[in-house]
């Protein structure tokens, strides 16, 4: 069942989604802290877009329009969304909209290192247009979905 549409996307400042994710480690990542979250890496990015629902956020997408870990390109470097309100659609439109300020800006192609299994199901999710915007590097079929990994370790469960 789709998130109920009295959430809404807006910008967001580097600061404001440090916040949040750092509420998700306290609280639903059981303290663990993923590299996606890491202050450092969200430094590096310029562009943030939160949806909120009830004056909450509830989600997060970072963009690092001169690249990031290496990749000289526009990167979606994180994009999560809150224990509660995963499987709702919050991160399709997240997603949606990070390709969408990318394309607006006329770039190309929106790299995504793609990390779980439920991150390439919503780009599967994604219109074909916006899916041929996307430039992937599938690592979670070479390294291990990154929550089965802190799973298997004892020290997170996987999201559901």
């Amino acid at each position: 069942m789709p998130c109920e549409r009295e959430e809404k996307l807006r910008s967001a400042t580097v600061d404001e989604v440090g916040w949040f994710l750092r509420r998700c480690i306290d609280g639903e990542l059981n303290g663990i802290w993923p590299m996606l979250f890491d202050p450092d890496r969200l430094r590096e990015c310029d562009e943030f877009v939160v949806t909120e629902y009830g004056g909450q956020v509830i989600g997060v997408a970072a963009l690092a329009c001169r690249g990031i870990d290496g990749h000289t390109g526009p990167t979606l470097a994180t994009l999560y969304v809150s224990k509660r309100w995963q499987k709702k659609g919050v991160g399709l439109r997240l997603c949606e909209e990070a390709i969408r300020r990318s394309m607006r800006r006329g770039e190309r192609s929106l790299f995504c290192d793609v990390t779980t299994k439920a991150m390439h199901n919503t780009i599967e999710k994604l219109s074909p247009e916006l899916q041929q915007h996307m430039e992937l590097d599938l690592s979670y079929q070479r390294y291990g979905d990154e929550w089965e990994t802190l799973a298997e370790l004892g020290v997170a469960r996987k999201p559901s």
